[in-house]
């Protein structure tokens, strides 16, 4: 009303309580009041925190915006999108609606699902079984799961993935195999792949075969027919010395 001073901006600052004292007539104050949030109260989005036991532990790395989505099945990228309506969280609250809407909360996870790349062939399933029949891994079943494993990725985002991606990659293969998680290191999966840190390079089986796919490139590259190698000097030739008096001689002659 007029009267009270309430205005359009006036409006937006209303609480419930403050109906209620300005229209003390329930069906007048009913009316009002779903007109009022269908006007003034509509949907925005809070920014909640995320916990750690909330999110896997690859999801707080670094290098997280290093991600391209993939058709394929064995690797997804998710992202969480947290938001609330206003009417039921405002409720006492001291946020007003005229206020900027906080932005969505976004947090990108990927996962790759290890089983399904191992079974697109027969050596990835007779070493994934092997694995799971024995509780461990030997060397020679390691070896080929990381080759496997690399190649997938590699093909994905190719050969130099963020640390991001090859430790959700390291994360999967101890979900699928969690006996060979290391209980002593903080995250389980070190052995696969630990992030660099302080001037020291990244460790793991996964990174060290990566660096020998990219060695293995490199060396393809350099020894391909149509590689181009440095044209060799001219080397000069000392004419010797009995030569040159004979040829004075001759000119001479002439």
């Amino acid at each position: 009303p007029s009267e009270n001073g309430i205005d359009k901006t006036a409006l937006l600052l209303l609480k419930e309580d403050d109906i209620r004292d300005l229209i003390p007539k329930i069906g007048d104050r009913l009316k009002f009041q779903a007109g009022w949030k269908k006007e003034f109260q509509s949907k925005v989005v809070f920014q909640f925190p995320l916990y750690q036991d909330e999110i896997p532990d690859v999801s707080s790395l670094s290098d997280a915006d290093d991600l391209s989505t993939t058709g394929d099945s064995s690797t997804s990228v998710d992202t969480l999108i947290i938001e609330s309506d206003a009417d039921t969280s405002l409720e006492g609250s001291s946020y007003s609606p005229f206020h900027s809407p906080y932005p969505l909360k976004r947090q990108k996870r990927i996962h790759f699902d290890v089983e399904a790349i191992l079974g697109q062939s027969s050596r990835g399933r007779k070493v994934m079984g092997s694995i799971s029949c024995k509780k461990l891994c030997s060397k020679q079943d390691r070896h080929i799961l990381v080759e496997i494993c690399t190649s997938h990725m590699v093909d994905h985002y190719g050969d130099k993935p963020s640390s991001f991606i090859k430790a959700a990659l390291a994360a999967a293969v101890v979900d699928l195999f969690p006996f060979l998680k290391d209980p002593e290191s903080p995250l389980g999966y070190e052995a696969w792949y630990c992030k660099g840190a302080a001037g020291r390079p990244a460790t793991g089986y996964l990174e060290e075969h990566l660096r020998y796919v990219r060695k293995k490139k490199i060396a393809m590259v350099k020894d391909s027919p149509g590689a181009s190698s440095p044209p060799t000097p001219l080397t000069k030739v000392s004419t010797p010395p009995k030569l040159r008096d004979r040829t004075r001689f001759f000119s001479a002659l002439a």
